[in-house]
């Protein structure tokens, strides 16, 4: 039944959250199943991830799951990239949110480290809007070098020292 009083932007919203949920939800049930195949598993937790667009701390959250199982895996390029990607993700919602800490670094230093990171960095603005988010210790300074020191040591791990050099020039 149709609601006058509802917008349609609420409705369209709601709507769009509740496929979102939906998605997560269905990945989540499905590593359970896929749990001896690694490389589904590692794009279900990807997957999941994604679904957390615009709840950044669950992101973050499902991005350090997948490095953890990366490593697990000694799969230490991808651990690495998931790092960068969470240290991505981390100084986008530091420069906008808290702007005592905010701080330069040339987008493209990320993108040369991992080319993917730039989806991280390309955050709607409605997602700033939201309270309380961001308050993990890893949308701080420290939280963010602690990503990209592990993200190192990940590279150095596969001796992918050239790639170690991009991440340090952050």
């Amino acid at each position: 039944k149709k609601d006058s009083n509802v917008p349609d932007i609420f409705k369209t919203d709601v709507s769009d959250l509740a496929e979102r949920l939906f998605v997560v939800l269905r990945n989540y049930i499905k590593l359970e199943e896929f749990k001896h195949d690694p490389e589904m598993t590692a794009d279900l937790y990807f997957e999941i991830s994604r679904g957390y667009v615009a709840s950044p701390d669950m992101r973050a959250v499902w991005l350090q799951n997948l490095a953890k199982y990366h490593e697990s895996h000694q799969n230490y390029e991808e651990a690495a990239q998931c790092q960068l990607h969470t240290a991505a993700l981390a100084y986008t919602y530091i420069n906008v949110l808290k702007p005592k800490e905010s701080f330069k670094v040339d987008p493209i230093q990320f993108t040369r480290a991992a080319p993917n990171s730039n989806q991280e960095m390309n955050v709607p603005p409605e997602a700033f809007k939201e309270q309380g988010i961001c308050e993990m210790d890893m949308f701080t300074r420290a939280g963010m070098s602690q990503q990209l020191k592990k993200s190192v040591t990940n590279l150095k791990q596969d001796s992918l020292f050239e790639s170690c050099i991009s991440v340090q020039r952050m």
